[in-house]
């Protein structure tokens, strides 16, 4: 599994870092950290991402720009934020979590165990074989 985290704030991206790390274990390829969008724009172009970890303020700049640019990768988005009255608006951009902040490892599991599962639905291989 290849993941992206996207915070502005080094603490927090570093506690992310660090339970990502925990929870998918020898299941994670790559992960990949950015604390402004450029940077996180150039690694979205050069990586094959499969989820994305989102801050929506960061460094005073919208997160929801990389979702609109990037409307086309083949990632799943889970955001992690403070502002909690934008996650309806997460979800209208088609992010599959909204983990509020302060999170907990668990919580982050949640998210993680969801994008995982829309990730497997996604592979182009059937799940039953029917049989006549």
């Amino acid at each position: 599994m290849n993941i992206l985290i996207v915070e502005d704030e080094e603490s927090i991206r570093r506690r992310l870092e660090r339970m990502v790390r925990s929870i998918l274990g020898k299941n994670l390829s790559s992960l990949h950290t950015a604390d402004q969008l450029p940077e996180a724009k150039e690694i979205g172009l050069n990586q094959n991402i499969d989820i994305v970890f989102l801050d929506l303020n960061l460094n005073n700049e919208n997160g929801f720009e990389l979702l609109s640019e990037w409307v086309s990768g083949s990632f799943q988005t889970i955001v992690v934020s403070a502002y909690t009255d934008r996650a309806l608006e997460a979800f209208e951009n088609g992010v599959i979590d909204f983990v509020p902040k302060p999170f907990t490892e668990e919580r982050l599991n949640t998210a993680l165990q969801r994008a995982q599962g829309i990730l497997r639905e996604n592979q182009p291989f059937a799940r039953y074989l029917a049989v006549r």
